[in-house]
């Protein structure tokens, strides 16, 4: 979860937001390597093997910070580039391959990136694929709509876009990601099912399953990566309908919790009694216990949970549906919130078990606040109509992105 300044990112060679890195000359060179590199892939798609700390950093430094690399660097190497790279946004976490876990320890323990060291590969790639499954953070962008912006009319003109538009079917889509997951069987496995089973009454099922195509919307509604949102709308619209066909009808209040930094608890304590918008679909249950039951005990992490009020008699453009979901591995009641979701921060607090609880209430585009800026999407950019998908390439034009126009419009045509 972060505030973003920048504008939408599209040169990412990676499809999801989480990447392998490898820094050790000898990680390509033996059995037991190349086995690692087979199981981390089945949680982690994204692999690359540098055998030098310069290139390694430079590498890290020049992708953008949306990213998030999980790093295994052998002793030597690590205490030379570890203490340039580990305050980096980029670096998610390091694991250490040494010989000598006792001495390494000693200066290891300063970097709290650093979640572990074993002589062992094998238990490195055991305990990252654990931290990871964890840690899996769900990637929600805020911006703070009391000032109008650019990020909050594009993502706003880019999703009504996106659900009038006519929908595309999945083959461009399963082609694009055959080719991102050539190498990896497990993936390949899992596509071919996506490919042969999908239909639009699963969107949610396979959302929730978290598995390449979770990890590739997430990515491309993190950066708001035109060309893949727009192959993947079809999804898109499949699940806004079937939210739409499942629409909560009464008040509730729900849950949702995940791991947050301490710098992104700082920024929702800067935005308290103003207005957030969730740049991604948001889950949450019923039942505060459960949602408490999955908040884990990070190290370096802090736990959050959000208490959401949530009606939609009062609200005339944020949906949510009430949703039995059977998947692949349980059956679960959840409430799905729609992209672009809009929430007024009510009060944030840390409790006695050391759990910053989060108060929002689900917002309507009437409110006296946001009023203003929904009049200036309708009136400027006839938000919420179909001329809207001509105006979104006008006012990617007036803002000076001639290339993001220039492929919208193509998009559009094709």
């Amino acid at each position: 979860m972060g505030a973003s300044h920048k504008k939408p990112s599209q040169d990412d060679s990676n499809l999801e937001i989480y990447s392998l890195i490898c820094l050790d000359p000898s990680f390509h060179n033996n059995e037991e390597t190349v086995k690692a590199q087979q199981q981390l892939r089945v949680s982690i798609n994204y692999l690359k093997i540098f055998e030098n700390c310069y290139q390694c950093e430079e590498y890290i430094r020049s992708v953008s910070s949306y990213n998030r690399f999980i790093l295994i660097i052998n002793d030597e190497l690590a205490r030379q580039i570890v203490p340039r790279i580990e305050q980096l946004r980029q670096v998610y976490s390091i694991y250490i391959h040494c010989l000598d876990k006792i001495t390494n320890q000693q200066w290891a323990k300063q970097y709290l990136k650093i979640k572990c060291l074993s002589d062992q590969l094998d238990m490195l790639v055991t305990r990252i694929q654990s931290d990871h499954r964890i840690n899996d953070l769900f990637p929600v962008v805020i911006y703070n709509t009391n000032e109008l912006n650019f990020h909050f009319l594009y993502s706003h003109l880019l999703f009504d876009c996106l659900l009038r538009m006519n929908s595309n079917n999945k083959n461009k889509f399963i082609s694009l990601c055959k080719n991102e997951y050539k190498n990896n069987e497990n993936e390949l496995n899992i596509i071919h099912e996506f490919e042969e089973n999908y239909s639009a009454n699963q969107s949610l099922s396979w959302y929730t399953r978290k598995s390449f195509i979770y990890r590739i919307l997430n990515k491309a509604l993190l950066t708001q990566n035109i060309d893949l949102l727009f192959t993947l709308r079809f999804f898109i619209q499949d699940i806004y309908q079937q939210i739409e066909q499942k629409k909560c009808l009464y008040p509730i209040r729900v849950y949702h919790s995940h791991l947050m930094t301490y710098e992104e608890i700082q920024l929702i304590e800067n935005s308290l009694g103003q207005f957030i918008s969730i740049n991604s679909f948001l889950s949450a249950c019923l039942d505060r216990g459960l949602a408490l039951f999955h908040l884990y005990e990070p190290n370096d992490l802090q736990r959050v949970l959000f208490e959401i009020d949530a009606d939609l008699q009062l609200n005339d453009m944020n949906h949510f549906g009430y949703i039995k979901l059977v998947n692949y591995c349980e059956e679960t009641e959840q409430i799905f919130f729609m992209l672009g979701s809009i929430f007024r921060i009510e009060n944030i607090c840390l409790n006695d078990d050391e759990i910053w609880i989060i108060q929002m209430k689900l917002c309507t585009e009437n409110d006296c606040q946001l009023k203003s800026i929904f009049n200036i999407l309708r009136n400027e950019y006839h938000y919420g109509q179909d001329s809207n998908l001509l105006s979104f390439g006008e006012f990617l034009i007036k803002q000076g992105y001639l290339n993001e126009a220039e492929k919208y419009y193509l998009r559009l045509i094709d």
